[in-house]
């Protein structure tokens, strides 16, 4: 019992610590752990979408027994609030970023997690423990090793994430993992899948010409800073003359 109150105290005092270290304005490095490094983006040549606003499903799994151990360690507001925050900057940009990770990978995570009895929320601890190693996912599943017959010990649980993690500021990226279980979990994020795919796929060489399809949410403005041309160039080439409008699902010529 008395390890159990030892235990619990040094868990208050380290949310208290991370709590003035986060109101100080050190911000842990973790709240940009899902997002896509920037030469992974160029080359696969995956953006976010603009001004991207996803639903939320009308049917929300309920927490598991382990986002439940998380939710009650990982209960400080002021820092949920901010990584919240982060998250939906920008037309949601970090989470669109987190969500092409978990579908490179996903079916892979869910199926250990199935195959060895663990929670579903589980399936999510490669996307911030592994981001090293997301472009394998057969590297990154075996964090996963680390969780097996763990059953409901919270103590436990919190200790191999800690162990696993091996950073600064582990109780702030406790909370993002928590917020970003809830997050792909509640938003209507899957048919994003085909537009990643899309996006990975749509410049082609067309008689001689460079061809982008146009997705939703684009602008001419996003699409010049993509091919790093003018948006005079691409009026010119696409036989504009000074509209900026474009519509979505369309080819535009991008200028050599």
């Amino acid at each position: 019992m008395s390890r159990l109150l030892i235990k619990f105290v040094n868990i208050i005092f380290m949310l208290l610590s991370t709590s003035v270290l986060f109101n100080n304005g050190i911000r842990a490095q973790t709240l940009f752990s899902s997002e896509i490094p920037t030469e992974i983006a160029e080359k696969l040549g995956v953006f976010p979408i603009v001004n991207y606003e996803p639903a939320l499903k009308s049917e929300l799994r309920a927490p598991d027994r382990w986002e439940v151990i998380l939710n009650i360690v990982a209960d400080d507001k002021n820092i949920q609030s901010s990584i919240m925050n982060n998250y939906r900057n920008n037309g949601f940009e970090k989470l669109q970023w987190a969500n092409l990770w978990n579908y490179r990978c996903r079916e892979e995570w869910r199926n250990f997690t199935d195959s060895h009895n663990l929670p579903l929320s589980s399936s999510y601890f490669p996307l911030l423990l592994t981001k090293d190693l997301n472009c394998s996912c057969k590297e990154s599943v075996k964090i996963l090793n680390n969780f097996i017959d763990l059953e409901n010990d919270s103590n436990l649980l919190i200790e191999k994430l800690e162990y696993a993690y091996e950073g600064d500021n582990f109780m702030v990226w406790l909370h993002e993992l928590r917020i970003l279980i809830r997050l792909l979990e509640n938003f209507k994020l899957d048919d994003l899948q085909g537009v990643w795919d899309e996006v990975s796929k749509n410049t082609e060489m067309k008689d001689g010409d460079k061809i982008h399809k146009i997705l939703k949410g684009e602008t001419l403005y996003s699409i010049s800073k993509l091919y790093d041309v003018s948006v005079e160039s691409l009026q010119k080439i696409n036989e504009l003359g000074i509209s900026t409008i474009i519509s979505e699902g369309s080819n535009l010529k991008i200028p050599n």
